[in-house]
């Protein structure tokens, strides 16, 4: 096998899609990078394919959107550091939502995990104020997708897209359940619907799929019983 330093593309390669110099800083959790969470609950939410367009004073980037829309060559993965200065204008962010499809098996989950995690964990050292957005798939996904999120962090889930199916809100509900016993959140942002939803007594804000303000976030603040 040819090295890297017998030939620099393989480096470049294995840089531009697995990440190896980010990784090779982060801390693990058996193979998922271990971040630090974050305390912040946010005012305002907006949608990574935005950034460019609009600016909201003290909001937090998101990335609840269909994956074609912050992944690929130009995506948050490929080409994160073309990104950084728009990130730099948001009070925060919450990290990338790589899709766990649940029928797509072990190893795109894994993956997809990891690449939540390594790309907060290189905002992290950049200094952003960075929300784990924890996702999973059926119970077998638990074994490594609340790995490396600190206990007691802000968390942000989103419900976009389960809410139609009866199998895919129970998938949810035991999944967070689980999120919950695990990792024991300060408190949840939630994106999406939490009609007809049992989540339990931790704290939780929830933001519909659209950019709300302070005042019509604030009342929605879920308190624990």
């Amino acid at each position: 096998m040819i090295s890297e330093k017998e030939n620099p593309r393989i480096g470049a390669y294995f840089e531009k899609y697995f990440k190896w110099s980010i990784a090779s800083m982060c801390k693990m959790d058996g193979d998922i990078p271990i971040v630090r969470g974050s305390h912040s609950i946010p005012k305002c939410l907006v949608p990574f394919p935005k950034i460019r367009q609009k600016y909201w004073n003290g909001a937090y980037v998101h990335f609840f959107n269909n994956d074609y829309e912050f992944d690929g060559e130009h995506g948050i993965w490929l080409d994160t550091t073309r990104h950084i200065p728009y990130l730099e204008r948001y009070k925060g962010v919450i990290s990338p939502d790589f899709s766990l499809y649940g029928e797509a098996g072990q190893i795109p989950l894994l993956w997809n995990t990891y690449r939540n995690r390594l790309v907060e964990c290189h905002l992290e050292r950049l200094g952003f104020d960075v929300i784990p957005c924890v996702s999973w798939a059926m119970p077998n996904s638990y074994d490594f997708c609340f790995s490396g999120i600190p206990q007691n962090s802000v968390v942000a889930v989103s419900t976009i897209g389960i809410m139609q199916s009866k199998d895919k809100r129970q998938v949810f509900e035991d999944g967070y359940r689980e999120m919950c016993r695990r990792l024991s959140p300060e408190f949840v942002v939630l994106y999406g619907s939490d009609n007809g939803l049992d989540l339990g007594t931790t704290p939780y804000r929830q933001f519909r799929n659209a950019t709300y303000n302070w005042t019509s976030s604030f009342s929605m603040t879920r308190k624990a019983v």
